[in-house]
């Protein structure tokens, strides 16, 4: 698919979202994606794998990484029992009519499944209650493989950019009754990539963890945005370039 956006969630049990907004640097251009389900996976450059989604031109795209502790994160004192709000506004997709679009994908921690799900249209005038306002379409995903839950949706907008709620309870099956009952999903294997296995190829052909790079490597400087911590990682990738090229400058 050539879209124009790509935006990635992760929620972490501490109630901290991560989100990957990845979008084409020539306003011109496209982002080249495919699910993981039947994607390629082709280790070498510019491929990137994350969420559910492979990401075949990653060099020619703007990636930047978001974490945000959620307002709307309830946990129950007596079980492993979580309620979740949050939202984007406003993405910037282009009219539907004319081809364009996104598409989101949001996974839940590892063995952590959805009780309840609503996707909805924040700015539905038929019911004034968020959770009962117009619903998207999306599709629930549980990969085996991973004991992981996701959640994918295409977003497409007359109107040239989209905006939705997300309202939802999880729960943690290893302490969950036999009776529980979970939001309906297909059952599949290899459609999500862990958040910690994102890969990143530099040009020397080494395969770098940009998680740990993100948390470890001291000579990169994190700076604070209105929404919390960013990260542009086409950024770090260039700091790397030029730390390796330091290094093998010195070992001459």
């Amino acid at each position: 698919m050539y879209l124009e956006v790509a935006v990635i969630d992760y929620l972490n049990v501490d109630g901290k979202l991560t989100n990957f907004n990845i979008t084409p640097k020539d306003l011109n251009s496209h982002v080249i994606v495919e699910s993981l389900s039947i994607a390629q996976r082709l280790r070498s450059s510019p491929n990137l794998s994350v969420g559910g989604t492979m990401i075949y031109n990653s060099d020619q795209c703007q990636i930047r990484k978001i974490e945000t502790q959620l307002r709307t994160f309830t946990q129950t004192s007596t079980s492993n029992i979580v309620s979740f709000q949050f939202n984007h506004k406003y993405l910037p997709l282009g009219p539907s009519n004319r081809g364009n679009g996104g598409l989101w994908n949001f996974l839940l921690p590892p063995r952590w499944r959805l009780r309840d799900l609503k996707v909805v249209d924040p700015y539905d005038n038929t019911s004034e209650i968020m959770s009962e306002k117009r619903e998207f379409r999306y599709s629930v995903l549980w990969d085996e493989e991973y004991d992981t839950q996701m959640i994918e949706m295409e977003l497409r907008s007359n109107r040239g950019s989209f905006s939705f709620e997300v309202i939802g309870t999880m729960s943690l099956i290893d302490t969950d009754e036999s009776e529980v009952h979970y939001v309906p999903s297909f059952t599949t294997g290899n459609a999500v990539e862990k958040l910690e296995d994102i890969r990143m190829l530099d040009n020397g052909g080494k395969l770098i963890l940009a998680s740990q790079l993100a948390e470890k490597a001291k000579w990169f400087e994190l700076k604070p945005n209105f929404f919390g911590i960013g990260l542009n990682i086409n950024a770090i990738i260039e700091s790397i370039d030029s730390y390796i090229a330091r290094l093998t400058e010195r070992r001459r």
